[in-house]
């Protein structure tokens, strides 16, 4: 090789060398001072993320401090961002350990790529055996990280879940209440002037530097969460079971039974049990019912994926003509029937016909019109028509008084007027027909719609004289045992008459329930042989062109009832298509006064534990 070939190739090589220094140079000027800020704001949002801490939920107890509605830790597989897409092996891989499509995967990753500063979970609620599989294979998934989350848990399931209410999809990181407590106590709160926090808490957050899979390696900052305040229910979780499953059994029996009427179709029902000294409610019962735990991890589930579907699926299930998700027990207004003749006979002894005593032939004629009664009742006063439910006593009493005079008496037991119920807003007002036809309005017929809440303060306020607001929080307590807020009795309104005359309607309603002068009250099968004293009336509601089986059925009534007894619950029950009140609704009301008097166990006293101990569908 000649020297002039030696020194140009020296001076090639010494060229390359120099155009790789100067394109290096320009590459690091590039770097670090052209897009210098970018890269390493880049590399900082890999190496450090925001944590959000979900806030677990206040908790909800009945009066004796069972826990009706709590949270527990579900354990969240999420991806994080690392900067590279991940790979298809990868994601197959995933999809496996977690029991999930790749599909479901797939879009994952792809919600990560365009939202890259937030996690987006894969899977929540894992199984233990799904937890130890990705920590065994956490090396091979980089990204994946298994995050705790509080989940709002029903541990009764069904029992008092039109009361607790239930939880749906708030912002991407929480949830909020959708019906019932869970609703009207989500926070802030408004009573009685004053404002506190509810049941949501505050949510917390961390700023974590990671390691270089993407693991938490060091807490940089951190601000705790808040829990939200506690709240304490008036219910009593025994009674409350009790009641469900009286009302359960009568419709399942109702539905069975070849006796006359029936059978019956007995699709729906309600219940409600208030204490008459206070207006607190006891009890408050609805059927069909729902399972607020199917309503709990669906916020927190990708659309499309499998569990998501399933969910959706039971809940569009619910979505039928006797929705279980709606609260009869005050979101439903029924014709109160026969039941209201308590009212046409305050009417009457505000207007002096307290003696009025007549017979009844079986029918009664005012004007033109002629009606019949159910059956002949022979003499009877106001406690024997009380009694035996004759509907040409009332005839003769509301045609006398006139609408406008039964209306008067309503609006004092609290059929007439708006709604009352503060702690639950989702209760109706009631509605008395002021352009009715006094017959119709005089036994509880044509247009009258009342729920039984309404029917339950109306009996209430004639067991004790006074009508009581009713209530479903007992009180808030806040993380330091503090209570935040303490419900307090309140008095809407006083029977002004003597308690001489309002004793005749009582000896009526133990009438209902047992004998007067020799003659059974309409109720009597029911409480024949209770070994206390319950007063009463019942109530069947004709549904014009449909057979008798698909009467609505009604009772409502207080004990103990005997002379010189303090009146303690009043119960109000409803049967759809039930038949009557004295088949349909009357044992579910001695069902439940057996409980509350400790003559027969609940549900609760036979199984203690909860329904749902892990909160699982």
């Amino acid at each position: 090789m000649s020297r002039e070939t030696r020194l140009r190739r020296i001076h090639l090589l010494l060229l390359a060398f120099a155009v790789g220094v100067v394109l290096l140079v320009g590459r690091l000027v590039q770097l670090q001072v052209i897009h210098g800020a970018e890269l390493e704001e880049q590399a900082r949002r890999q190496r450090i993320r925001p944590v959000i801490i979900p806030a677990p939920w206040g908790q909800i107890f009945d009066r004796s401090g069972r826990l009706l509605v709590g949270n527990r830790p579900a354990f969240v597989a999420s991806l994080v961002y690392t900067g590279e897409t991940m790979d298809s092996e990868t994601q197959a891989l995933l999809a496996e350990l977690l029991d999930l499509d790749l599909e479901e995967v797939e879009q994952a990753v792809a919600q990560l790529n365009r939202e890259p500063f937030w996690p987006v979970r894969l899977k929540v609620d894992l199984t233990p055996e799904e937890h130890t599989r990705l920590e065994e294979a956490r090396h091979r998934l980089p990204g994946v990280i298994v995050e705790t989350l509080p989940i709002r848990w029903y541990p009764y399931g069904e029992v008092m879940a039109h009361v607790l209410g239930h939880v749906q999809a708030g912002d991407a990181w929480s949830v909020t209440g959708a019906a019932g407590i869970e609703a009207s106590f989500n926070g802030p709160v408004e009573r009685d002037g004053q404002s506190f926090p509810g049941l949501t808490g505050t949510p917390g957050q961390q700023v974590v530097e990671v390691d270089a899979l993407f693991r938490p390696h060091r807490v940089l900052l951190e601000e705790d969460p808040v829990p939200g305040h506690d709240v304490v229910l008036t219910l009593d979780a025994r009674l409350q079971a009790a009641a469900e499953e009286a009302l359960r059994e009568s419709m399942e029996s109702l539905r069975a039974s070849r006796g006359s009427p029936c059978p019956c179709p007995a699709p729906a029902g309600a219940v409600v049990v208030q204490e008459v000294s206070t207006g607190a409610i006891l009890a408050m019962a609805s059927q069909p019912a729902f399972d607020p735990n199917v309503y709990t991890l669906r916020p927190f589930l990708p659309p499309g994926s499998q569990r998501r579907q399933e969910l959706d699926e039971w809940l569009a299930s619910y979505q039928t003509d006797q929705d279980p998700a709606w609260n009869r027990a005050i979101q439903a207004r029924y014709p109160p029937g026969s039941v209201f003749k308590l009212v046409t006979a305050l009417a009457g002894l505000e207007n002096d016909l307290g003696s009025l005593s007549l017979y009844c032939s079986g029918s009664f004629t005012y004007g033109r019109r002629t009606v019949r009664d159910w059956r002949p009742h022979g003499s009877v006063g106001l406690a024997e028509a009380i009694g035996e439910s004759c509907n040409v006593y009332f005839w003769t009493v509301g045609t006398r008084v006139g609408v406008e005079a039964m209306g008067a008496a309503a609006g004092q037991v609290g059929l007439d007027g708006p709604s009352v119920m503060q702690d639950l807003p989702e209760a109706v007002a009631p509605r008395f027909p002021h352009e009715g036809d006094a017959l119709n309005v005089a036994i509880g017929q044509g247009e009258h719609l009342y729920s039984p809440l309404h029917v339950a303060g109306m009996v209430a306020t004639l067991a004790s004289g006074a009508q009581m607001r009713p209530y479903v929080v007992e009180r808030v307590v806040d993380g330091d045992g503090n209570a935040v807020y303490e419900a307090r009795p309140e008095v809407l309104g006083v029977l002004n008459m003597p308690q001489e005359q309002l004793e005749q309607i009582r000896a009526g309603m133990r009438a209902t329930t047992g004998f007067l002068r020799g003659r059974s009250g309409t109720a009597y099968g029911s409480f024949r042989d209770a070994p206390y004293v319950a007063a009463g009336k019942t109530g069947t509601v004709e549904r014009q062109g449909r057979p008798s089986s698909h009467n609505h059925g009604w009772f409502a009534g207080y004990a103990p009832a005997g002379p010189g007894e303090k009146p303690e619950i009043a119960v109000a029950v409803i049967v759809e298509g039930g038949g009557g009140g004295a088949r349909a609704a009357a044992p579910v009301a001695r069902h439940i006064m057996d409980v509350y008097f400790g003559l027969r166990p609940s549900p609760l006293d036979q199984a203690e534990t909860p329904v749902s101990e892990s909160g699982e569908i």
